[in-house]
């Protein structure tokens, strides 16, 4: 199914242009409108008519309050089209990756849930870092553009070929373990020491899925959130710190992540300057195999941040494609950032 017909179907549902009184008054009464009549006799009940309606607004294109009050009303629909298009993404995956889910009786179990390491001794991030056999000469430490946490090298590795330099990239995969409270330490140390002008992060959001709602919730289950809140909790105490000294941060989540309705969260986007922004991840190549044929994902996306130019990363869906929806193994390629995307990031910090 084509999106931009779905799109047009969302568009039946979103009201019209609500028949004001002062504009029955301004552009005259309609013979024969419900509407009208019952707003001459003083109880407006029935609805306006369509004819009443086209008439209304044809008057309205040919004086200036009229076109504003219609591009007003023009917006309104785009964005409540938008928002329903959205919803009923989110609501496709949701109900999709449920019935995955009740097929393979996907309950956690005891032995398949990770213990948190045990505690090493506290460490500096130079020390850390040394620990791993990485030497100083191979990455910059003083005064990076960019810096990215729970994430590997990936808005990195373009940046740099376009004159940035970039500092750590502190993640799992390369042997940064958040859940240890010396890990953490050390990621602190490093950012407060190094000053990077943006910090880039997206936490697991695997337990801020709404889909979670659909699985049984016990003892395993209430760990991992209370693990999810503490990560959450660490990269926006950096995001704190970078705009209180006047630097930049980027956050990433899913449009639909519950973590955006989070104290951690919400606390950061109060902050002066702070702005949330939604992209569709199909317009920036976001692409995943289904049928035979390369199709896109949408994954409606939000970013946080306090940059100032944040055009590249602005894009929604033109609805001119088809779409796959993002569960199961499509949905694991989807959290890899494409390369359009890390384009879109590296060029944003370099305004």
């Amino acid at each position: 199914m084509h999106e931009h017909g779905a799109a047009r179907g969302s568009e039946e549902h979103v009201r019209p242009m609500y028949v004001r009184k002062i504009l029955t008054k301004r552009y005259e009464y309609t013979p024969g409108c419900p509407g009208c009549r019952e707003k001459q006799s003083n109880i407006p009940q029935a609805p306006h008519s369509q004819q009443c309606r086209q008439i209304i607004m044809k008057a309205m294109e040919n004086d200036d309050e009229g076109k504003r009050d219609l591009e007003r009303d023009a917006q309104r629909i785009k964005e409540k089209t938008r928002q329903k298009e959205d919803d009923r993404v989110v609501r496709i995956e949701e109900d999709q990756e449920m019935e995955e889910a009740k097929d393979e009786n996907m309950e956690v179990k005891e032995e398949e849930i990770e213990s948190a390491p045990e505690e090493e001794e506290e460490m500096t991030w130079r020390e850390y870092v040394s620990s791993q056999g990485v030497d100083f000469g191979e990455i910059q430490v003083t005064g990076p553009d960019l810096v990215e946490i729970y994430s590997p090298e990936s808005v990195s590795r373009v940046a740099e070929k376009k004159g940035l330099t970039a500092g750590y990239s502190m993640d799992i995969k390369t042997g940064w373990d958040f859940r240890r409270k010396s890990h953490r330490k050390a990621a602190w140390e490093y950012i407060k020491e190094n000053k990077p002008s943006v910090v880039i992060g997206s936490p697991e959001c695997k337990m801020f899925s709404t889909l979670q709602n659909f699985h049984t919730w016990n003892k395993e289950k209430q760990t991992e959130m209370e693990e999810a809140r503490e990560h959450l909790a660490f990269v926006c105490k950096i995001y704190t710190l970078q705009a209180q000294e006047g630097r930049c941060f980027v956050h990433e989540h899913p449009a639909g992540a519950t973590s955006w309705q989070t104290e951690e969260v919400q606390k950061v986007q109060s902050l002066p300057y702070v702005k949330t922004i939604t992209m569709d991840q199909c317009m920036y190549g976001q692409y995943g195999w289904k049928e035979g044929k390369w199709r896109r994902i949408k994954k409606p996306t939000k970013w946080m941040t306090n940059c100032m130019n944040t055009k590249s990363i602005e894009r929604r869906c033109d609805n001119l494609h088809e779409h796959v929806e993002a569960f199961g193994r499509i949905a694991k390629g989807a959290a890899i950032y494409s390369k359009q995307i890390c384009t879109a990031l590296a060029d944003m910090i370099l305004e």
